[in-house]
């Protein structure tokens, strides 16, 4: 079994010879992932020689003796052998890893297999309590077959709240068969929840040494929870540490709720600078994924919620003493996801037993949550935020006691629904009493209405019994950098002219500031408005001569006027500056496909993907180049790949087009049925779907696919609009 005690000594050793070395370290896991061919190993060798060449390949081969090692050892030294074998070590380990969980998935599943042939009727409620689809009317069909204590037994295994004697009784009453098989189903879960949370298309966690797209790298993770996870970053750009917090992605599937995330980011966007709020400068989208960059509090200090979940977790205070209050509406966007209808989610993170709970419409700490809250999100305003206040309150004053609590983990939202809702607030010897009975009034027409109101009632209570007068700060007007920053997280939320006039206000303040400059010329250049923005990225150039990101956008607003010479020697005078920039690689690629010079073209994407594995678009380009120069197989290959990162409506319907090409119809079809989930408006993909649902003799299908995408063609597509009312007048008249 792989024993992981040294496993963070590791990172840190192969961290600092990554940093040293990259060019060693990048071959290393390139033979170890096979991926090196012989011109990365004749590029290795004239760089290090022969002999280093063949020491390290033996190394990994397994074929250095002992001798060979030692050599090794004393030319190159323990800091360079070291890491190497590391390297190899802890590949070895993952693919043991792998092997063993691939070996135990086959045993859970031919175990499985059996059990649903055998005993159909438990397979199917375990896998719909597992699922959240378990309704009254199964439940109630499964007691009467086998009983109240049977359904007990199976849910509180679920659950994991069942008893050793509990889990005893159910083997000697069914059988080792049902219990085991249940258990397995279980487990299956599990692993199919971890392998969604890591890997593929769905969220993966990152781990320290990692990097968020170019600019973050990972120090630690500063929280999760059963939305989504705050990591601790260093910004090699602005050489800053931030709390970098995202969502879980399964929260964030349907574009209704992408898009009400994104207005969700604005509202904290627009908080701008207060000394009471945890400032998020920056709202980013990386590899498709939104981000948004916070101010880092330090962890020695407390944290409270605000917008919905006020509670102590995220009140933080700094080292001035001041309280920051941090997430604003962000939880509010999440109880609409689709994911999240009649399902109950619960989950634990860190010391300080942190549980969000999910029901139907309902989100919230129920410890903290107002008794409208139970019952509908939606219904929440400041009157429930001050509620949720007055439970901090009666916290402070009596010494961290809840008054609202149940030990009893399986009832716990229905019994502090209950309190909540019916039950009084216990006293307590404080004069801050009467002022927490009415935060915590049952009807939110009986609490004080605002929290200015409840500040005029707290002040001179602390002055009486402190002496304590608290002035409130004055508010400054935002610099530049903070009006830059705002810009820019308005450019990811797709508000070009906010975005615009907020980089004017910051040039207002510094005519001299080169980011300001291409911050307009990116606004601009969103707008259409290319002219202008060459304008602004020249300024932002002589200011600054190796803004690299200025060139790449230079370049783009040179190709939307169709200088593409023009265009490709901004690229490369980027390139020049920082040839692994990823981005300039890629448009490099995008304009030479203009040119029709294809080859080079995916040579671009490629060292774009060298950089970047993880860059998305690319691997969409160089689908589309290869599978037009007739290389639809491999196309289907670098698709694939692209969707993994971020699946978009425009990829699977290349995927799909692809598969026609390969004569895959059944396969393309469900490609273009995937691009209408996404985007149902997509006319391309309605044409195409009905073309192939035709030559499957799909008559309904292909008339349904037809007749949507003459609702939805523009002017543009006067040949296909043709073709499709031709072959609907065909079809129909069959």
């Amino acid at each position: 079994m792989f024993d992981n005690s040294d496993w963070h000594d590791n990172d840190e050793e192969i961290l600092a010879f990554q940093e040293e070395y990259p060019d060693v370290y990048d071959f290393v896991l390139k033979v170890l992932d096979s991926r090196c061919d012989d011109a990365i190993l004749q590029a290795f060798e004239d760089d290090y020689g022969n002999d280093c060449l063949d020491y390290i390949l033996n190394i990994i081969s397994g074929q250095a003796s002992e001798k060979d090692i030692q050599e090794f050892r004393e030319e190159y030294g323990d800091e360079f052998y070291l890491p190497i074998k590391k390297i190899i070590q802890r590949k070895k380990d993952e693919k043991h890893i792998a092997d063993k969980l691939r070996e135990d998935e086959d045993i859970n599943n031919e175990e499985i297999l059996a059990f649903q042939e055998e005993y159909p009727d438990f397979y199917n409620l375990v896998q719909k309590v597992l699922e959240g689809n378990c309704n009254d009317s199964i439940m109630n069909a499964f007691k009467d077959e086998y009983g109240e204590d049977c359904i007990d037994y199976i849910l509180n295994i679920i659950s994991g709240e069942a008893s050793e004697k509990a889990i005893q009784e159910l083997r000697d009453e069914f059988g080792d068969e049902i219990c085991n098989a249940v258990v397995r189903m279980i487990q299956n879960k599990k692993r199919q929840r971890i392998n969604l949370s890591e890997s593929g298309p769905v969220q993966k966690k990152f781990k320290k040494g990692d990097f968020i797209g170019t600019e973050y790298e990972v120090y630690d993770v500063l929280g999760e929870g059963g939305f989504g996870i705050v990591y601790l970053v260093y910004s090699h750009r602005s050489k800053e540490v931030y709390a970098l917090k995202t969502f879980r992605d399964e929260y964030l599937a349907d574009i209704k709720t992408k898009e009400r995330f994104w207005k969700e980011a604005q509202v904290w966007i627009d908080l701008d600078r207060h000394p009471y709020i945890v400032r998020a400068p920056l709202v980013e989208k990386i590899s498709g994924k939104l981000y948004i960059s916070m101010e880092h509090i330090g962890k020695d200090e407390k944290g409270v919620k605000a917008h919905r979940d006020i509670k102590p977790a995220n009140i933080m205070i700094d080292q001035n003493k001041t309280v920051r209050i941090t997430d604003f509406g962000l939880a509010g966007v999440l109880s609409q996801s689709a994911c999240l209808e009649q399902s109950t989610v619960q989950r634990e993170s860190g010391t300080d037993s942190f549980i969000q709970t999910v029901v139907g419409t309902s989100i919230g700490t129920p410890e903290y949550m107002s008794p409208e809250q139970f019952e509908d999100l939606s219904a929440c305003d400041e009157r429930s935020d001050i509620y949720s206040f007055g439970i901090v309150l009666y916290q402070m004053a009596s010494g961290g006691r809840l008054p609202f609590s149940t030990d009893n983990p399986s009832y716990r939202w229905t019994a502090l629904k209950h309190f909540h809702q019916e039950t009084s607030v216990p006293k307590l010897n404080s004069p801050l009493l009467p002022i927490i009975q009415r935060c915590l009034e049952k009807a939110q027409g009986k609490r004080y209405q605002t929290f200015r109101e409840l500040r005029a009632v707290l002040d001179p209570l602390l002055r009486r019994e402190s002496g304590v007068v608290v002035k409130l700060p004055e508010l400054k007007e935002l610099e530049a950098w903070e009006l830059l920053c705002k810009g820019l997280s308005l450019l990811n939320l797709g508000k070009y002219q906010e975005a615009l006039a907020c980089c004017g206000r910051a040039l207002e303040l510094d005519s001299r500031y080169a980011n300001a400059w291409f911050g307009k010329g990116v606004s601009l250049l969103n707008l259409g408005k290319y002219q202008e923005a060459l304008a602004c990225y020249g300024r932002a150039l002589e200011l600054d001569p190796r803004h690299v990101a200025a060139w790449l956008n230079k370049g783009i607003a040179l190709l939307n006027l169709d200088r593409v010479q023009e265009a490709i020697a901004c690229y490369d005078k980027a390139l020049e500056i920082n040839s692994r920039y990823a981005e300039a690689w890629y448009y490099k690629g995008v304009s030479l496909d203009s040119l029709g010079k294809y080859r080079d073209e995916v040579v671009c994407y490629d060292k774009a993907l060298e950089i970047n594995p993880k860059y998305a678009k690319a691997w969409y380009s160089k689908g589309a180049v290869i599978s037009n120069i007739g290389k639809p197989q491999e196309a289907v290959a670098c698709f694939d790949k692209a969707l993994e990162i971020d699946p978009r409506d425009d990829t699977w319907y290349s995927k799909g087009i692809a598969l026609v090409m390969l004569g895959k119809f059944q396969e393309a079809v469900a490609c273009f049925d995937k691009a209408l989930e996404i985007n149902p408006r997509l006319a391309k993909a309605w044409i195409r779907k009905g073309f192939v649902e035709d030559k499957l003799y799909k008559t309904l299908a292909a008339i349904t696919s037809y007749k949507q995408f003459l609702e939805l063609a523009s002017k543009d597509d006067a040949e296909l609009i043709a073709y499709a009312r031709k072959r609907l007048e065909e079809l129909e008249g069959e």
